[in-house]
């Protein structure tokens, strides 16, 4: 049965505001991904984050790597809203926003030398599409 996804939007943008208070296991998965990347042998210059939520990971990143640009992608437009207000209010230059669907990424071929995602793929209907995604936006 293939998911909503304008219930699914609906609900995590309606829950945007009180979401980060109950999301501690996104949290640490969220951390436990940051760390991996640190150990990347390369600094990304261009860095997606699919499924950014309220912004837990996608502003760790943005400060971790200064110099690179940051997108923070989410499906509900409530959650991009969250996290750019964080983003401002952390004065985080190098960040920006989309909302918009993981498995229809607007952006060009070969747009991120870095994609992420953590806690999303079990909202798409098709991982084959949502991962060509990917391997077609990555450098």
């Amino acid at each position: 049965m293939p998911i909503d996804k304008e219930k699914v939007k609906q609900h995590f943008s309606k829950s945007a505001d009180t979401y980060d208070q109950y999301a501690h296991l996104q949290r640490r998965i969220a951390d436990e991904l940051v760390e991996q990347v640190g150990h990347l042998s390369f600094a990304p210059e261009k860095i997606l984050d699919i499924g950014c939520g309220t912004g837990y990971a996608v502003l760790k990143l943005a400060a971790k790597y200064p110099k690179a640009q940051v997108v923070g992608f989410d499906l509900a437009p409530g959650m991009v809203e969250k996290a750019a207000e964080k983003a401002g209010q952390k004065k985080l230059a190098n960040l920006s926003f989309i909302a918009g669907d993981a498995e229809d990424l607007p952006f060009d071929d070969k747009s991120f030398d870095l994609v992420v995602s953590s806690s999303t793929y079990q909202w798409v209907n098709s991982l084959d599409k949502a991962f060509r995604e990917v391997k077609r936006t990555l450098i």
